[in-house]
């Protein structure tokens, strides 16, 4: 049986709440007002800074800038890779939605004053953030939710600055030899989202996912700062929804759980029990609220993945795994990526449980 703080967490992250939460912070305001955090050195940043005069606009809001600089290492531990990364990816989103790239900074957000003392004071680590009414909307990827909330209160007129999220097309029918390389971690709920997700597109054209299992961050020395870790919960929350994918009964899976699980799926690699296993895992720690590392939850993930008993205990006694996944985590930065869901692609990497359309994409570039 799932614990209470399972079900507390069920309720925090859930839609209904969310709306109530809306609600509350509608009838309070004094004015639409947006808080624009901009990050002068990131492409996301500028991307989406471009387009907030024509969502001012739009639905008639106002606006109150401020620029941050570097975040401490615990908010981006791997930020000049992250940096890399937001030029390259933020250039592909922009065609994918028709925008130019980087866009016109206005001179209005170019010289907004210093707001890093105000972000995280709002709870918030990273630039390129839109604070809304209670809520936080990332770059251009998430302005879409923070569409859906304003054309719910009968602002824009039915007609929007982006249209739908990039989504992956399955309706694609191309066929590819080429593999998806996956790097996951069992405590990851994007890798969760991606996980639930991927093996369909891998089987839609033809190929196979070569999962690459890491630790999470937090197992290899990382903290992860409660304001990081209480964003992630909510964005994951709205992604699940909009994919119909339960999530919300959460039963975190750090050390025991996730070193278990690790042993079990080192041994499942490969075979057509690793994407049972796995997402039995998934649905148990990020759905069902089961504890992993107890005796009973485990043997609830692995029996309806095929694994008996005997094989359960074989895996626990290996320690292999750990090399595993070392060497898994070596090979990831070697990509200039650090975290995870990340994938490669004929050579060519990718991070995030929303870019597989840019994964699918790559199956058929050269």
């Amino acid at each position: 049986m799932p614990a209470l703080k399972s079900y507390v967490i069920r309720y925090v992250l859930s839609e209904g709440r969310q709306m109530r939460k809306r609600k509350f912070y509608e009838q309070k305001l004094a004015s639409r007002e947006i808080v624009f955090f901009h990050d002068p050195k990131d492409a996301h940043s500028a991307l989406l800074a471009a387009q907030i005069p024509k969502l001012l606009e739009r639905y008639g809001l106002t606006l109150r800038p401020f620029t941050i600089g570097d975040m401490p290492p615990q908010y981006a531990p791997e930020l000049g890779a992250l940096r890399v990364w937001n030029a390259d990816d933020a250039k592909w989103l922009a065609g994918k939605h028709g925008l130019d790239y980087p866009g016109q900074v206005p001179g209005e957000i170019a010289n907004a004053p210093g707001g890093t003392a105000q972000l995280l004071k709002l709870g918030h680590y990273q630039g390129g953030m839109i604070y809304y009414a209670g809520e936080w909307y990332w770059g251009v990827d998430r302005l879409h939710f923070l569409e859906d909330r304003l054309q719910g209160l009968g602002l824009g007129q039915g007609k929007r600055l982006i249209a739908k999220p990039i989504d992956w097309d399955r309706s694609d029918s191309r066929q590819t030899d080429k593999p998806i390389t996956a790097f996951l971690s069992l405590r990851s709920p994007y890798s969760y989202m991606a996980a639930m997700q991927v093996y369909d597109l891998a089987r839609q054209h033809g190929t196979r996912v070569d999962l690459r299992p890491v630790l999470p961050m937090v197992m290899r020395g990382y903290k992860v700062p409660k304001s990081k870790r209480l964003y992630i919960a909510g964005d994951v929350a709205r992604r699940a929804r909009s994919k119909d994918i339960d999530y919300g009964l959460i039963r975190d899976a750090v050390g025991k759980p996730t070193e278990r699980g690790m042993a079990i799926l080192a041994r499942v690699l490969g075979t057509p029990r690793e994407e049972a296993f796995l997402k039995s895992f998934y649905r148990a720690v990020w759905s069902e609220g089961v504890n992993a590392g107890s005796a009973v939850g485990l043997r609830k993930i692995c029996e309806r993945a095929g694994i008996s008993r005997i094989e359960v205990g074989a895996a626990l006694g290996d320690e292999s795994w750990r090399e595993m996944a070392g060497q898994n985590q070596a090979d990831l930065q070697a990509t200039g990526l650090w975290g995870v869901p990340s994938f490669i692609v004929g050579g060519k990497a990718m991070w995030g449980e929303d870019r597989l359309a840019r994964v699918q994409e790559n199956l058929f570039s050269n």
